[in-house]
């Protein structure tokens, strides 16, 4: 199985390659956000929120949600999901997506894992990325004991991390019966996050 990192948005059509798990996207406007959001973590702000919208919409709810990002975060994260959104409404033809933003100081999920969902686009706006774990570099029988949170690599490979800033676009469990789903978890540092992940929803269903 291939990963494609690139700079390019266009390069997202790549996830239909049979042979490809993950499509990871540099994000050059993230800049802006990182600083904003850094700044609005140090505070010690903690936002947890999430809704759904339609591919039509022209804003987002997070000004109304989370207030206390304050308007200059708000007004370019607003930016990146509402492109985020037009790009998977182009890329996957969803009806509507499910977002989710939250500040994060502890590991999310601390055991690697796949999400049960086609697709889902994983975002670190601040903070250290998302870890990962090759499909070809996986010890199946580690990961089907996840006794602990060691990761399940063969002999000899290792993890990778998503930089900060990255549109990354994973297959997961169900995308097609032909491939496992990308091993993932929230990286173990606890320094504090802001991370945004959207998944697709089709026939105005929530993919959980």
């Amino acid at each position: 199985m291939r990963q494609i990192i690139s700079e390019q948005i266009s390069d997202l059509s790549n996830i239909y390659a049979p042979d490809v798990e993950l499509v990871s996207i540099a994000r050059k406007e993230n800049k802006k956000i990182e600083a904003i959001a850094k700044h609005v973590l140090d505070s010690g702000c903690h936002v947890e929120v999430r809704w759904e919208q339609s591919k039509s919409a022209s804003d987002t709810q997070l000004r109304s949600l989370a207030p206390a990002l304050g308007d200059d975060l708000v007004d370019a994260i607003d930016n990146e999901i509402l492109l985020a959104c037009e790009t998977m409404d182009l890329l996957l033809g969803c009806s509507h997506v499910g977002i989710r933003l939250g500040t994060l100081r502890a590991p999310m999920c601390p055991r690697f894992h796949v999400d049960q969902v086609p697709c889902r686009m994983l975002t670190t706006l601040c903070g250290s990325g998302t870890e990962w774990i090759a499909a070809n570099d996986v010890d199946r029988r580690l990961f089907a004991k996840r006794n602990d949170e060691q990761p399940p690599v063969s002999q000899g490979a290792t993890t990778s991390i998503f930089p900060s800033g990255h549109w990354s676009l994973l297959k997961g469990g169900t995308w097609d019966e032909d491939f496992f789903g990308v091993v993932h978890r929230s990286p173990r540092q606890t320094d504090p996050r802001l991370f945004l992940s959207i998944d697709p929803i089709f026939n105005d269903q929530i993919i959980n």
